[in-house]
């Protein structure tokens, strides 16, 4: 698992692809390997272009979307990209890693030169990140937790053993080749030794 860890990924794929006579990742894609993944599930509808036009600034519910009278603002994952990232102008938090805020740079030159448009979309564009980020804690304290998962298992004994067989057979290569990963979970570990603490 350590090999695929983003400091190891391009490294990793770069040494299996001479072992294995496949195309070896180019040396300037290598930040891309360093993205992590963002964690909440809203990822999935990037990337979302949002326009902003003046004409909006006093009345955000306005349907009337103008693409060719507007600068377009594209959230999307980090990654390598012509256009200049925004984000931090906007909001300065851990989801500055996870999300970017993509626009051309003459757009850019216009916003700027426009201090009131530009605080405006600054404005939506930080209250929509704060939405997100809402939606996204809200999600994680949804999700179930590894020590739920065990409690579960702990009252009822035959969905553990029925899992256990599960694991033990799509492990099983895992476990005589690499026994350090398998002793690495820390979770799976509890599991297999019935201590659903």
């Amino acid at each position: 698992m350590n090999s695929i860890i983003p400091e190891n990924a391009f490294k990793t794929l770069d040494f299996l692809a001479r072992k294995f006579s496949f195309t070896p990742p180019h040396i300037e894609k290598q930040s891309f390997f360093k993205i992590q993944e963002f964690k909440g599930y809203i990822r999935y509808l990037f990337p979302i272009t949002l326009y902003a036009n003046k004409k909006d600034i006093n009345n955000r519910l306005n349907p009337e979307i103008d693409p060719l009278n507007s600068i377009a603002i594209t959230l999307d994952r980090p990654r390598q990209n012509e256009q200049i990232n925004i984000i931090k102008l906007v909001i300065d938090d851990d989801l500055s890693n996870d999300i970017a805020l993509y626009i051309q740079k003459e757009d850019l030159e216009k916003l700027t030169n426009d201090t009131q448009f530009f605080n405006a979309v600054k404005e939506y564009l930080h209250d929509f990140l704060f939405e997100i980020k809402k939606i996204d804690k809200q999600n994680e304290l949804m999700m179930m937790k590894e020590k739920e998962v065990l409690s579960i298992f702990a009252s009822d004994k035959a969905l553990a053993s029925k899992f256990l067989n599960i694991f033990q057979k799509e492990y099983q290569h895992l476990e005589q080749n690499r026994p350090d990963i398998i002793n690495s979970w820390k979770y799976y570990q509890k599991f297999k030794n019935n201590d659903f603490t």
